[in-house]
Order: C-alpha cells, then structure tokens, then sequence
C-alpha cells in the first residue's frame, strides 16, 4: 500500500468506490495509519449463482438464494483493499504493541462509522478483512464489538527455498511428475511468446489487456468491483519498479496477459486475462502460473502471493492454502446475530484437491 500505488487507485479508481484515511498521532507524532474502501455490495449483482444441479429442489434452493440476496444492497466500509489479498488495511510503528494497534483501530473505525454515516446513511456494514493465522489473538479484540469472524476462501501462498536461485533449481525441486507437468505444459504454448509490455506498449494494448481482464473477471464466482482500464496504465505510469504487466503473444495478436506488483520481498500476482478458448488449446494460464515463479525467482523475492481462487492449479505449482481471518458487523443487532449465517450461505464453495508438486526427503 505505497503512496504511488494509492495515487494509482485513486486517479483510476471505479465510479463507485471512495475512500478515507485515517492518521493516528500520539505526542504531535504520526504512529500510524488506516486504509478505508467504502464500496456498495449487491450481492444480486455480485454473486455468480449459476449452478450444476437440476431439480425441483435445487430450483428453489436457487430462487431463494437470489431472493435473500437482493436483501444485501449496502455501502460497505472496509478496513483493507478489495482489490488485493493480505494485510492492507492499517500501518503501525514498529515499537506500538499488536494489541494496542487492533484495539486502537477498533476504537476509530467505531468512531468513524458513526461519522460516516452522515453521508452515506445506507453504510450499515464494516468488514476488517484478511488477517494471517499469527494474529488469530486479536480476533477476540473484534468479536468483543460484536464482529462476526469469518473466512472465505484461502490465500494460496508459495514460500521459495533458500537453495532455490533459479527456475532450473525449482524443477530440479519438483517431482518428475509434475516436470512431466511443466514440460507438457510449455510444449502447448508451441510459438507463443512472453513479452515484458512498456508503458508505450500498455497504452497500444490497453484495450485488449481490459477486454481479457472483464472476461476472467465475470467468470469468477463473485466480484465486489472492476476497475476501470486506466489502472492498468496509471500503475505502469507510477509504479515501473514494482508494478508489470506481461503480454502473451501469438505473432502480433495479443492472447492473454498477466501482471504482478513487488511489496518488499513479497511477489503479489494482480490481474490476468486471456483469451477463455486458446486457454484450454495452449493451457496459458497454467503456464502464467509457472511464468511467475520463473519472474519471483529471477527478482530474488522470497514469497509467492497467488491469491485467492483456482486452488487446485496454484498448487500444482508450489503454493499452499492459508486461510485468512476477516471479520464483520452490522449496524442493525438483530441482523448481526444472523450474520454467521448469511456468511456460510452466500460463501461460493470450489471443490479442490491440494496438490504438493516438491520433493521430499523420504522419496
């Protein structure tokens, strides 16, 4: 969350997101910082509640599904980024105790609802999402003020070995079952090439980058927002260091394209699009998957951020589930107290077999 990813956000934000800082001072000193999305959910919209059973019963299980949904139209204050997965919400110094952070921005995002409020009198839910399993502890600091705990699905996170320096070190690490994978993998891309995209070279193909981008979009099982097709460019404009975008090409048609943003030694994939068709001819995307852990070794970073969803390929290339904690409230109690429910209900569920592609020392 640099200032040049933010200035990024927010000249290119979409037309329905705002947001709101928040600077804690002790002593005349700033000792902090809290990130605030406000965002409308309407889970109507944002729910993908296409379904494979059939059946009278499965209908009206459906039916009532939507009809609970067009329920939740709110603005919805976040603590964190929608638009990535980790711990994005709130900065401390370093000599502030945990406990004194969360129950500080607990104190504040109290404060600041009420406020809000004033101009957005529909903002009845807060959302404080995605912590690591380390900070479990503090979740009774939330659940104290009433927010619900809940997770959705898990961060997929690769953790690269030290004796890892290049990718030739990764596939001499795998099994040959899953070298037999990559190989195969690689063979069906046939002369499609990899292209490092220029900020000149966004810009010419910006359209096809955004075009790719909505279509993986809409095809995923719920999306809060899209941004719009100059965040793209805007990140590759302020952020050439940390911030690129690779372009799949077969001879001058542009097929895909996937991006990353580096944060410390952490390598974050960001958005991907490619063409739905070739993807199953030529397997792009397991092969963007295999491209950026070739990119995350060749930067030297020491961990692989996949994200959420698509558990089952992530891990076929290293990366492993951990599930993050998020938590919510409501403004009205009794809606509160179903919460929990609503949560399990509304979740989309993927089916998935976590696959381990390393060595081990007994094999």
């Amino acid at each position: 969350m640099s200032v040049p990813y933010l200035q990024s956000l927010e000249s290119s934000k979409p037309q329905d997101l705002d947001f709101r800082y928040l600077i804690f001072i002790q002593n005349e000193t700033p000792i902090g910082w809290a990130y605030v999305q406000v965002i409308p959910i309407n889970l109507a919209k944002s729910l993908d509640f296409e379904s494979n059973e059939s059946g009278m019963f499965a209908n009206i299980y459906l039916r009532l599904k939507k009809w609970l949904a067009s329920f939740v139209d709110y603005k919805v204050l976040v603590l964190g980024n929608m638009l990535l997965t980790g711990e994005h919400g709130f900065y401390f110094d370093a000599n502030i105790s945990q406990k004194l952070v969360f129950k500080t921005v607990i104190e504040a995002m109290e404060d600041c609802k009420k406020e809000w409020q004033k101009t957005w009198r529909n903002a009845k839910l807060v959302v404080i999402k995605d912590f690591y399993p380390n900070k479990i502890k503090f979740g009774s600091l939330w659940q104290k003020r009433c927010y619900a705990p809940f997770r959705i699905q898990p961060n997929m996170v690769m953790t690269l070995p030290k004796n890892i320096a290049t990718f030739e070190d990764y596939l001499a690490a795998i099994t040959s079952k899953y070298r037999v994978r990559h190989k195969r993998a690689f063979k069906k891309l046939g002369n499609i090439e990899r292209r490092v995209l220029t900020k000149d070279q966004v810009i010419f193909y910006l359209d096809e980058i955004y075009a790719y981008y909505l279509d993986c979009a809409h095809n995923a099982g719920f999306n809060a927002t899209l941004v719009p097709k100059e965040y793209f460019l805007n990140l590759s404009i302020n952020m050439p260091e940390s911030f690129q975008i690779y372009g799949l090409f077969d001879g001058e048609r542009m097929i895909g394209f996937y991006s990353f943003l580096i944060n410390g030694s952490n390598f974050e994939a960001h958005f991907i699009g490619f063409d739905g068709l070739l993807n199953r001819e030529r397997q792009l995307y397991q092969n963007m998957l295999y491209f950026m852990v070739e990119d995350a070794i060749t930067l030297g970073c020491k961990k692989i951020i996949f994200a959420r969803t698509a558990i089952e390929i992530k891990s076929t290339v290293g990366a492993i589930p951990i599930e993050m904690d998020l938590y919510m409230k409501h403004s009205n109690f009794f809606i509160q107290l179903f919460i929990p429910f609503l949560l399990r209900y509304f979740t989309p569920k993927e089916n998935y077999i976590v696959r381990d592609p390393f060595k081990h020392e007994l094999e």
